[in-house]
């Protein structure tokens, strides 16, 4: 028999009932009732006919997740099955075909659990579930799980639902929980490829129910977490195309309030001095966030105008900056940032350059003065700006490493291991950043390789040295150059070494290449030495022979 109206809108009670009692397990109880209530309250805002032609689901039993989800279950448990399709006579009430209704009413119960699923994320507890991170990571499988589910089954023709659900998850997108955010982004990337639609086609009918939130307050008025929500949005929608996001006042005014936070320091950014310690981690991220706006809007070609020149300016001086942070992530932003300028135009203005450069060339100036980080941040220059270089850069530095490789310190680290020895890893700091020198850095070549000599002799280091992989790099810059370069000086037992370890390195491809092309050079070497071997014989033999004759003589 086909169920009436009421009996399919009491079996769709009872799955939003089951799915609450999921959502109250988690600890999410009242957030999923206000995501079900949300869903409801947009499906019965439709017109009758939009609703009536906008439920026509896949009723098919291939249809992808049908009946998949808990909520389908519990659905399907509450009430006799659903109808087959085939008889077009069944029909409800209210005109529409029981297995049609039915068939709708599951998608519902999808979204209802979907919705239960993601209010949980959406509002996570203060502290950590009993079992920890594995919990978390089991309940955000969970949900994306649901929403795969979910997504396979919308539609464009399912306009109602999909309209429903988009409006329940385009606001997630500025949740201050990344694990929410990231599984938004990931639904929209399959809604996108399910229904053809761009995901900016997707989001523009709830681009207000979005952004209003976003641009109605200040950064710097909200809690570190809802800040860096609120940005990822952002650059999320920046980074759409077609196009998502105008640059209008609105956005150039959240770019300066971006750009100050990313530009000031850390005890700016907390309500007193002592909180730095421990918001450390949020500070970092909320910097690292705001690198990536920043980049996100740099590359938009409406933001090259002449007008918003003032910003970008200010905006690459932050990216010089941070460069020098100690947070490897913001580092590596910033560095992508400066890329991506670059990738625009092609030559930075001097004032920018001089500025940008100064701390780092402040620290070439003085030995003393070189850490880890800085010599780091220089090599990550000298990958995005070669040109703006000179060879007298790496004549500095091997200075420098004289100053570091102090004789007696070195001996004295002989008997022990050297790879966790500051001085040490000063030294390979330097020399790793030799190869990413102009090409004219050619001529450092014997000044470069005599330097690792003399430290691996202080070192008493014969086989290996920590010293190697770096020089490698830059011999591998200079294969030609270097392949003669250490056969002349085969016969020299060090360089010998250095040569044949060398030759057998599997990062040295480019090396090995070169000897072989200067076959001729290593052929004529041997007879070289073939003849002076035959002529220290034939002197040894000639040399005996007089001895013999005046042994004879003194004998007579």
């Amino acid at each position: 028999m086909a169920k009436s109206a009421g009996e399919i809108h009491s079996s769709q009670d009872g799955v939003k009932s089951a799915s609450g009692a999921v959502s109250s397990e988690d600890g999410g109880a009242g957030s999923a009732s206000g995501a079900v209530a949300s869903v409801e309250a947009s499906s019965s805002a439709m017109p009758d006919g939009d609703a009536s032609t906008s439920m026509q689901v896949d009723k098919s039993p291939s249809s992808p997740g049908k009946g998949s989800s808990n909520a389908g279950a519990s659905h399907e448990s509450d009430g006799p099955q659903q109808t087959s399709a085939s008889d077009p006579k069944q029909t409800s009430p209210g005109g529409v075909s029981t297995s049609d209704a039915a068939a709708a009413a599951s998608v519902e119960a999808d979204v209802v659990d979907t919705s239960a699923a993601g209010s949980v994320l959406g509002n996570p507890p203060a502290s950590e579930p009993a079992n920890g991170p594995s919990a978390s990571a089991a309940s955000l499988k969970k949900t994306q799980l649901a929403f795969q589910r979910l997504t396979a089954r919308l539609s464009p023709e399912n306009g109602r639902l999909l309209r429903s659900f988009l409006a329940l998850i385009t606001k997630e997108l500025a949740n201050p929980s990344t694990a929410v955010r990231e599984t938004v982004k990931a639904c929209l990337g399959i809604l996108a490829e399910v229904t053809g639609c761009s995901t900016t086609a997707l989001l523009l009918p709830s681009r207000d129910r979005l952004l209003v939130p976003i641009f109605s307050k200040p950064l710097r008025a909200l809690p570190h977490n809802m800040q860096i929500g609120n940005i990822d949005a952002i650059t999320y929608c920046l980074s759409l195309d077609p196009p998502f996001l105008d640059i209008n006042e609105e956005l150039l005014r959240l770019l300066s309030e971006a750009l100050a936070l990313a530009d000031a320091e850390d005890q700016a950014l907390v309500n007193h001095p002592a909180q730095v310690h421990s918001n450390t981690a949020s500070l970092t991220h909320l910097r690292h966030v705001c690198i990536r706006m920043l980049t996100a809007a740099m590359v938009r070609p409406e933001f090259a105008d002449a007008k918003n020149t003032p910003t970008r300016a200010r905006i690459i001086s932050v990216f010089f900056k941070s460069l020098y942070h100690k947070s490897v992530e913001v580092v590596d932003a910033a560095n992508d940032g400066l890329k991506q300028v670059l990738l625009q135009q092609q030559k930075l203005p001097r004032d920018l350059l001089q500025t940008g450069l100064r701390p780092i060339l402040i620290n070439l100036s003085d030995y003393k003065r070189l850490t880890v980080a800085s010599l780091d941040g220089l090599a990550r220059l000298l990958q995005l700006l070669t040109n703006y270089f000179k060879v007298e850069v790496g004549r500095k530095l091997l200075d420098h490493m004289q100053q570091w490789a102090n004789p007696q310190l070195l001996q004295s680290a002989a008997e022990r291991p050297i790879e966790d020895m500051h001085e040490i890893k000063i030294l390979v700091a330097i020399l790793q950043v030799f190869h990413l020198l102009p090409p004219s850095a050619s001529v450092l070549l014997d000044d470069l390789v005599s330097s690792v000599v003399n430290l691996e002799v202080h070192l008493c280091r014969r086989e290996s040295s920590p010293f190697r992989t770096p020089l490698f790099k830059f011999l591998n810059r200079y294969p030609t150059e270097s392949v003669v370069y250490f056969v002349e000086r085969i016969e020299s037992v060090h360089y010998a070494r250095i040569f044949c370890h060398a030759i057998v390195s599997p990062q040295c491809g480019p090396l090995r290449d070169a000897l072989v092309a200067q076959t001729p050079l290593l052929v004529s070497l041997l007879k070289g030495f073939c003849a002076a071997a035959t002529a220290s014989k034939s002197d040894s033999a000639a040399g005996h022979a007089d001895a013999a004759a005046s042994s004879a003589d003194l004998t007579a």
